[in-house]
């Protein structure tokens, strides 16, 4: 893109006259304003927006009022109160396309479906980027093929068309040439009416461009440390994709994850215009059939819940430290790894046999350090040869420090594996056949399975709770492990986790340490 001579020292010349103070436009802004606004790289929609957000940031009213009345026509979004159904048979681009196509064949979007929410992001997308996403759309059609009985319907229809859209399906799989028909009607319908994605998309859909008045919204959930994590991922997935559209604060558990984080802001409950969410992840029950990661459960629900199009934007939770924070010196000094050898009573089918963990630590003395960690209500052995925390605590956000200074970690899916991932820390991470792979992984983590390798576990993941019952009248002693190992151990291990020998984790820790 050619430079723009407005942008100097990385600050917009327009939007900051406009706004009376410095304005740093994200880099998306200044693509849209350069090629879609009506008036490229002059006082339009876009350097408006941007200065209207700055204002509104650092909380400028009288400027912020002033922009609205001088530029207030500017602003007007193009779908403010119109459905989503209604939004896509007014747009332009392969989304609309295809819904028209598919409606031809006798196929219709389904109430609990994501058809029109993927139609508005292919419209987002353009036929250019349906292209480089063929794969995932094509992915999209045939879970709704599956999940909706399109297959027959659009099997007979396509055999009974006789125009020349027959000469480019196959009956047998007709969803490729469906999309690509598609593409070609969106290609040739921006080239009448030259008017390739322009406007009528800004501030609706992907690009993250600043809105008018940021909508309110309260984010509820009342689940572990573990799962507020990865919720981390959908508010800060909201913020890369609509910045200064959204203000946001949350109602959890493990407040101190928040702590810090730019993206919460203090919102009463009384406050007028606010949106409370009770956030949930319901792609797990899609998890064993589809390859979905945990982290991005939490941002799947909000998009529908917003019914806009937001994707995962990052590859882990994210947790901010204060520059105090960041001032103090490590707990513990020298390198040191994490280990979490306990479990909690509801879930005992990822307990990893202790004696296991007991000869990872003796093999790697004298080279690993470690420090076990666990908090006193749930069910931890303690370790030999360790420095022990676990009658300490400690703190959450203490743990939360000892992780940023740790060189990595080891235990099962739980909270520590998570705040690994946060920080960007190497995890070996104990998974047995109990969660499918594709929903636990991390980047930097190794995950050691054994997804398949018994009935139990073959083809999906058990999702079993309890090795063996506990009797305390929970109805997780109805979900009981098929093949519980006790002799020998202190404490009962599923059969598939205790296949996992040390030397594997010794393997790992080898290239780390």
């Amino acid at each position: 893109m050619e430079p723009c001579v407005h942008l100097q020292s990385e600050l917009c010349r327009i939007a900051s006259e406009l706004a009376g103070r410095d304005v740093r436009p994200h880099v998306t802004a200044c693509e849209f304003c350069t090629h879609k606004a009506d008036l490229p790289r002059a006082i339009n929609r876009v350097t408006v927006s941007i200065a209207l957000s700055e204002c509104m940031r650092s909380e400028d009213i009288a400027g912020a009022n002033r922009l609205k009345q001088t530029y207030g026509t500017l602003l007007r979004t193009p779908h403010e109160g119109v459905s989503r159904a209604e939004q896509v048979r007014q747009g332009h681009g392969p989304g609309t396309e295809l819904h028209k196509l598919l409606a031809s064949l006798g196929v219709h979007e389904q109430e609990n479906c994501q058809c029109l929410t993927r139609a508005l992001q292919m419209n987002a997308w353009g036929p250019a980027g349906c292209r480089e996403h063929r794969d995932e759309i094509l992915a999209w059609m045939r879970e709704g093929q599956d999940r909706f009985g399109w297959r027959d319907k659009l099997t007979a229809a396509t055999r009974a068309v006789t125009t020349g859209l027959a000469f480019r399906l196959n009956p047998l799989d007709p969803f490729p040439g469906i999309l690509d028909e598609s593409i070609r009607r969106a290609e040739a319908q921006a080239e009448r009416t030259g008017n390739v994605r322009k406007d009528a998309e800004f501030g609706k859909l992907v690009g993250p461009v600043a809105q008018v008045r940021p909508e309110k919204l309260i984010l509820k959930c009342n689940l572990c440390p573990g799962d507020i994590l990865t919720l981390t991922a959908a508010v800060e997935s909201l913020h890369r994709t609509y910045p200064g559209q959204y203000l946001t604060d949350v109602r959890t558990p493990a407040k101190e994850i928040w702590h810090a984080n730019p993206h919460v802001t203090t919102i009463l409950d009384s406050e007028p215009g606010v949106r409370v969410i009770d956030m949930h992840y319901p792609s797990i029950n899609r998890c064993n059939q589809e390859s979905v990661p945990f982290l991005g459960g939490y941002t799947e629900y909000l998009a529908e819940q917003l019914m806009r199009p937001l994707r995962l934007q990052t590859n882990r939770p994210h947790i901010y430290m204060s520059a105090a924070e960041l001032a103090q010196p490590p707990q513990i000094d020298g390198p040191y790894w994490i280990v979490n050898a306990g479990i909690k009573r509801d879930y005992t089918c990822k307990a990893w046999p202790i004696e296991h963990y007991q000869e990872v630590v003796d093999r790697t003395a004298g080279r690993i350090r470690w420090v076990q960690i666990g908090l006193r209500e749930h069910e931890h052995p303690p370790l030999r040869g360790v420095t022990s925390l676990l009658d300490s605590g400690p703190p959450l956000r203490e743990l939360i420090r000892l992780a940023y200074h740790a060189q990595g970690g080891l235990g099962p899916v739980t909270f520590l594996q998570h705040l690994c991932a946060a920080w960007e820390k190497p995890y070996v991470c104990l998974v047995g056949g109990r969660e499918p792979t594709t929903w636990v992984q991390y980047p930097y983590q190794h995950t050691l399975h054994t997804v398949g390798q018994l009935d139990c576990c073959r083809p999906y993941s058990c999702w079993r709770a309890r090795v063996v019952p506990l009797g305390d009248g929970d109805e997780k002693d109805k979900s009981l492990c098929q093949y519980p190992v006790t002799e020998g151990l202190v404490r009962p291990s599923p059969k598939c986790l205790a296949m996992i020998r040390p030397e594997e984790v010794l393997q790992i820790l080898e290239r780390h340490a």
